[in-house]
């Protein structure tokens, strides 16, 4: 797999010089980190062959403290540098079915949640996976409830305190009064951002919501942009688009 991984970098460095010729801004190589050497949480080495190394936390379920290191190919216009120009993110696929029953004085909602996993941009398997937080609301964003599979506690003086919590079993499956639904919203985790779900029948009370998620077995980055100013690259990302608001890599000295 790596040998394969690497024949493909070699391809592409070849490509490179041939199709971008030497044009390239060495002011962007070199490593960026957002921490000391003990504590970096982040980094991305942008190296002068047009490859580039990343180590950073599971940017799809962040709350498992797993790191991934990566390796790819990068380009640049500007300031702005694209890491896999050549890979489309993964999708998400989101549907819901309803239906109506009699005598009943509430609504269900079920979660099917399901991973499609590749590697080497193969699909190796899909599975049921239970979510950790998914956020839900019934027609305007601040009717939400977050399910969870027990109830979480704040360990962090900066982190938010988890809301309105709604503790699931393995069913996925939540009761709540019966109103007249307009649309379902949903976010969770590799989410860019929450996907609203319109609802056919207003008088319909049980929905079942289907989520596949595509993800990369090595958490590539796929065309991800890196905005990059002096010795400063912008890095995460809110609601699909990089945030200079967020934490900052800074270029290491050479």
């Amino acid at each position: 797999m790596k040998q394969v991984s690497k024949l493909f970098i070699v391809g592409f460095v070849l490509f490179s010089k041939t199709f971008f010729g030497q044009n390239i801004n060495s002011q962007l190589i070199g490593t960026y980190t957002d921490g000391n050497s003990y504590d970096t949480i982040t980094s991305l080495t942008l190296k002068n062959d047009r490859t580039f190394e990343l180590t950073t936390p599971d940017p799809v379920f962040p709350y498992t403290y797993v790191k991934y290191t990566t390796i790819g190919i990068w380009t640049a216009k500007g300031n702005e540098v694209t890491l896999n120009p050549n890979k489309q993110p993964r999708n998400t696929e989101v549907k819901i079915s309803q239906a109506k029953h009699t005598n009943t004085d509430s609504i269900s909602i079920k979660i099917n949640y399901s991973l499609k996993e590749y590697e080497n941009e193969k699909l190796i398997s899909e599975r049921l996976f239970d979510f950790d937080l998914l956020t839900i609301y019934i027609n305007k964003r601040r009717k939400y409830f977050n399910l969870v599979r027990y109830n979480k506690a704040s360990n962090c003086a900066f982190a938010p305190k988890v809301k309105h919590q709604v503790v699931v079993d393995s069913s996925n499956t939540i009761k709540i009064s019966k109103v007249e639904i307009e649309k379902i919203g949903l976010y969770t985790y590799g989410f860019i951002k929450p996907v609203e779900l319109y609802v056919l029948d207003p008088n319909a009370d049980y929905f079942e919501v289907a989520i596949v998620q595509e993800i990369d077995k090595e958490r590539m980055p796929r065309s991800k942009n890196v905005i990059i100013e002096g010795n400063k690259a912008f890095f995460y990302e809110h609601n699909g688009k990089v945030d200079k608001s967020l934490s900052i890599l800074i270029k290491k000295e050479e």
